[in-house]
């Protein structure tokens, strides 16, 4: 085909093509332009809302701490999951407190207990953080009551490999608090983006060896979103998690008298994006029975309202999403479950019912 005929063969559906992106570039900026109106309009609501809130003796932030507390708990499938997971986290607390291990509330659950005093009314898990000493002794004490385990809890979402530790009910999956683990490291300030890369460059090897386990036990159909447990693959991968621990002691400095703590290597990816290192004069000492959740004094972070700006932004706005997580993905109550419900809602939350 000669020249001529391959140009207007083709220049057409270049025009096309041209037209098009231009059509979506322009579809594009008024999109953009929406959303720019749209979020100006929340803000003017919410603005509004605060004013019509305020008490002539407030500041704003007096009545947005007043607003969050006395908003009302939750209600049916939602509370009940809370109750459970809630009663799960008191035992932990009596077991951690008879041996010495400490603990501190983390994500939402610390949201929860610096707005709330409790659960965040749409939130519906319980998440803690622990140092690495009281992480690997936590382990070993939870797994000798009769009443609780932890476990590791497996899922390749998005062809990302990763899990979690969970300590959950023996008799049912559908309850449990989710357990982080965090690591000392020394980094000098000049250095913490560098130090950090390498970190993470760690991590990622680490799921990369985690997704050739994952396909040895041919589990990676099973795994989707929600996470589960799978025995077999425990024992290999506790290997690895201490093969690449040792390495990020021998190749870092982590110790007490660190600079900084990060979150473990071990974590997934998506968390570790999240969390940068911090430095240990913001997240230590910790500061023992300083919080408040759902009645009773929990461990917490140093300063943990800054704690929660590093994650969450602004932690006195309202969430554009408001919805429960976990329990929208639980499987079916087991006979067990609904007891359990039953019985911790009578001793512990009867006027609730």
């Amino acid at each position: 085909m000669k020249a001529k005929e391959l140009i207007t063969k083709f220049i057409p559906s270049f025009r096309a093509r041209d037209a098009i992106i231009a059509e979506l570039s322009v579809v594009n900026q008024k999109i953009d332009s929406i959303e720019k109106r749209i979020d100006q309009a929340d803000r003017k609501n919410e603005y509004f809302f605060w004013y019509l809130n305020q008490l002539e003796s407030e500041t704003e932030l007096d009545t947005k701490r007043r607003v969050f507390l006395d908003m009302p708990k939750a209600k049916g499938e939602t509370r009940e999951f809370q109750i459970v997971s809630n009663y799960i986290l008191k035992r932990v607390k009596k077991i951690c407190d008879e041996n010495d291990i400490h603990f501190m509330l983390y994500y939402g659950t610390l949201l929860g207990a610096v707005r709330h005093h409790g659960f965040i009314p749409w939130d519906d898990d319980v998440d803690i953080a622990v140092l690495r000493k009281d992480y690997n002794k936590m382990f070993d004490i939870i797994n000798c009551d009769s009443e609780l385990m932890m476990k590791r809890y497996y899922h390749y979402s998005n062809n990302n490999p990763g899990y979690v530790a969970k300590i959950k009910l023996r008799n049912s999956d559908n309850f449990f608090v989710d357990v982080f683990s965090w690591d000392f490291i020394d980094v000098q300030k000049e250095n913490v983006d560098v130090t950090q890369e390498k970190v993470q460059k760690l991590s990622q090897n680490f799921h990369s060896e985690l997704a050739n386990i994952f396909e040895k036990y041919k589990h990676v159909s099973k795994i989707v979103s929600r996470p589960e447990s799978f025995e077999d693959m425990d024992s290999a991968v506790i290997v690895l998690e201490n093969k690449y621990l040792d390495q990020f002691s021998n190749d870092f400095i982590s110790d007490e008298n660190s600079s900084h703590i990060c979150l473990g290597i071990e974590q997934e990816l998506g968390f570790r994006d999240r969390e940068t290192f911090r430095e240990c004069a913001v997240y230590l000492p910790i500061q023992y029975n300083s919080v408040e959740f759902e009645g009773e004094k929990y461990d917490s972070f140093s300063k943990p309202e800054q704690m929660l700006q590093f994650n969450y932004g602004d932690i006195w706005q309202f969430p554009k999403s408001i919805e429960p997580i976990h329990a929208a993905e639980m499987k079916k109550y087991s006979q067990y479950d609904r007891s359990m419900i039953d019985t911790i809602m009578e001793e512990n939350y009867h006027k609730e019912k």
